[in-house]
């Protein structure tokens, strides 16, 4: 009978791991061929603007410009091979599917000796189905995401492997390196360098070491960032570093006063810390009218609230505007279970000592980091506290494996995620978008091959082919819109201060004329004013753009002028077109 019912449990398993299996793969395919946001053409604008010779900070005066690194070498190759930038999207969105399977593979398999096969599989597809943003590019915010779990399987193969000295320095200038990594699209997870410091001086009482460790790990993160600088300063001078960096720091899309950012993030917090406070008082009354172990009790509770999220995610995929981002805050009481029970039993374990220090804390702390400098709200950030989150169900694991409350908790995190992955498109503004609307399929340039929204679709293919008649290498253009991706149609010089799709068209984009007066190649020879910055309301659009179209008309030097319907095309030499 033992053996019938094992062999059973092992044919359901096996069943359900194949179904999942499809449904994720179905989940990728649609990431890569359906739909587009403007973030995944900013991270590609950005790459892009390097390939053809920009230099950063000079150059570049984008917000989030340092991500662009990562894509660089992707978008130079595909560029070189093909020799254009058509179907350039897809390519990106299939190499960060790869890479996102390999970091979620590196994540499992270091956690192989502790936890069972079953479990690990299950690890996997909550990483795989989860994007901080929801578009499988790489961009800023999901680079940060690998760089912290990367971080993690250094530092926990470090904290509980028997090493040589040579193979756990190498992993912790890694360490060092990924985090470096992640500071490149959020510099304020600097602030979790002296947490992993501390961290490192806590395994002293485990090995005795605490210099050396922290030396490579410093190298790890001071090496790349001086290499850095120092190109930096090859073609700029100090003066001008700093210059630039003013002008980068006064957009006035992420120029909001920290004053201002925290009070607003305090008044959007207040939900979010008072259920943190009732799990408390949960675990209060646990302990003390029913006797549960303390750390039982975290985990106990932290399971109601994982079960409690999954009917909030289902309501926000099904019928919340948000969609995808509805209710995100829910992780943040859920990592602050995982947070109190690990913190409750890492004395007893290696090994949830080590997931609290490097993976929870630092994906706790990391996500308020981001509040620092983010433009977004609390609930966007919160999809940062992630990693926090996958620590979170190891603890739980760890605690209730035996309960089929701990699998119905566990899971009760995939089933949300999976339906959002399945059921919504990411579309640029967060809009409610069911995977059955009427979509169109994008004919040429580098979204080409990708099916989106109509009215999103059929301005990018006319507007798209109307570039390709107009734009020459030799040009500079200039596009005013929210939709970077019309920079990536030709070889043509980029001639704006950023290329961000949230951009204020301000007075900044005429210093940065002015600051590159003597660079004749940044002067635009060509501008397009996208019309549907004004008409299409999911496009973010500044009272202070007026300032830029104000100069264009009065100062700007054009000789020929092309309208439709989509677009004004300004331009200081003949034009001689007709609409495709």
């Amino acid at each position: 009978m033992d053996k019938k019912n094992t062999s059973q449990s092992n044919l359901l398993y096996f069943a359900a791991v194949a179904v999942l299996s499809l449904l994720t793969a179905f989940a990728l395919l649609k990431a890569v061929f359906v739909s587009l946001d403007i973030d995944e053409s900013y991270a590609a604008a950005v790459a892009y603007r390097l390939y053809l010779g920009d230099f950063p900070i000079r150059d570049l005066w984008e917000p989030h410009q340092f991500a662009g690194f990562f894509l660089y070498p992707f978008v130079a190759l595909f560029c070189s091979l093909t020799g254009g930038t058509t179907g350039l999207i897809i390519a990106l969105r299939i190499i960060g599917s790869f890479l996102h399977l390999l970091v979620g593979f590196l994540f499992c398999r270091t956690l192989k000796d502790r936890f069972s096969h079953r479990f690990l599989v299950v690890l996997f597809f909550l990483h795989t189905l989860f994007l901080p943003k929801w578009v499988q590019l790489p961009e800023f915010e999901l680079i940060s995401y690998w760089m912290l779990l990367l971080m993690f399987v250094c530092l926990f193969r470090y904290h509980t492997g028997s090493l040589s000295s040579r193979t756990g320095s190498v992993l912790l200038f890694l360490t060092g390196v990924f985090h470096f990594a992640a500071l490149l699209s959020y510099p304020s997870l600097l602030l979790l360098y002296p947490f992993f410091l501390f961290a490192l001086y806590k395994n002293k009482k485990d090995n005795g070491k605490f210099l050396t460790p922290a030396v490579c790990y410093t190298l790890g993160g001071v090496l790349p960032g001086f290499l850095l600088l120092f190109c930096f300063l090859s073609y700029m001078t100090i003066p001008e570093l700093i210059t630039n960096l003013k002008h980068i720091n006064s957009d006035l899309s992420h120029a909001i006063p920290l004053s201002a950012r925290m009070l607003s993030h305090a008044k959007e917090l207040v939900v979010p810390l008072l259920s943190c406070v009732l799990m408390s008082l949960g675990v209060w009354v646990l302990k003390c009218f029913f006797t549960f172990e303390k750390k039982r009790a975290w985990a106990l509770c932290t399971g109601v609230v994982l079960i409690l999220s999954c009917f909030a995610g289902l309501i926000g995929s099904f019928f919340y505007e948000k969609g995808q981002f509805f209710l995100l805050w829910k992780y943040l009481p859920v990592a602050y279970g995982g947070l109190m029970a690990a913190y409750t039993e890492q004395k007893e374990s290696e090994t949830v000592k080590g997931i609290f220090r490097f993976l929870i804390l630092p994906g706790f702390l990391g996500a308020f980091a981001v509040l620092l400098l983010t433009n977004m709200d609390v609930n966007t950030t919160m999809a940062k506290i992630y990693p926090a989150v996958l620590g979170t169900v190891l603890v739980l694991y760890s605690d209730l494996s035996k309960s089929m409350f701990s699998r119905i908790a566990i899971l009760s995190l995939l089933v949300p995620i999976l339906i959002c992955r399945l059921y919504l498109l990411r579309v640029t503004g967060c809009v409610y978008t069911p995977v059955t609307a009427s979509l169109e399929e994008i004919k040429e340039g580098p979204a080409a091959g990708i099916s989106m929204l109509p009215e999103l679709a059929e301005p990018m293919n006319e507007n798209t082919a109307l570039l390709k008649q107009v734009l020459t290498p030799e040009d500079n253009f200039l596009y005013i819109g929210g939709e970077p991706l019309y920079y990536l149609v030709s070889r043509a010089t980029v001639s704006g201060a950023s290329t961000q799709g949230t951009t204020v068209f301000n007075e900044l984009f005429i210093d940065y004329l002015n600051e590159h007066a003597d660079k004749n190649e940044k002067y635009p020879t060509v501008i397009m004013v996208d019309k549907e910055l004004w008409v299409y309301p999911y496009y973010y659009a500044s009272e202070y753009n007026v300032i830029l179209l104000d100069w264009i008309r009065n100062w700007y030097p054009y000789v020929d002028v092309f309208e439709n319907d989509r677009m004004i095309l300004y331009s200081t030499r003949e034009l001689s077109l007709s609409e495709p």
